[in-house]
């Protein structure tokens, strides 16, 4: 009889679901490997196909990453050399447009 997965230490819980191995998870790009990995576990704990979900999260990445498109090809006649790579390059501080630095949120308008 196997303990179940939460009464099992760090050391003794397999690295996959049961069911799967390092095998089922080569068919994936290295890049999403590890992400798959977890999107199994969650599908097993959640009583799910494991290798299911990884495949749904593989090809949703997959698609996610078809339909990315860079600033460049969205603007016509950008090219990215010309975007401004240093605060020296920038044509007005942001402290010029009424924003400041908020160290939880980032920059924020003055007025907000």
């Amino acid at each position: 009889m196997s303990l179940p997965i939460e009464a099992m230490g760090a050391s003794e819980q397999p690295e996959y679901p049961y069911g799967t191995s390092a095998a089922d998870f080569a068919k994936y790009p290295k890049r999403f490997r590890e992400d798959a990995v977890l999107e199994a576990w969650r599908a097993y704990l959640g009583d799910e196909d494991p290798m299911a979900a990884a495949g749904r999260y593989v090809r949703a990445e997959r698609r996610h990453e078809k339909n990315e498109i860079a600033v460049s090809q969205r603007v016509p006649g950008l090219d990215v050399h010309d975007l401004p790579m240093s605060e020296d390059d920038f044509p007005l501080r942001p402290e010029d447009m009424g924003l400041h630095l908020d160290s939880y949120h980032g920059w924020c308008r003055d007025d907000i």
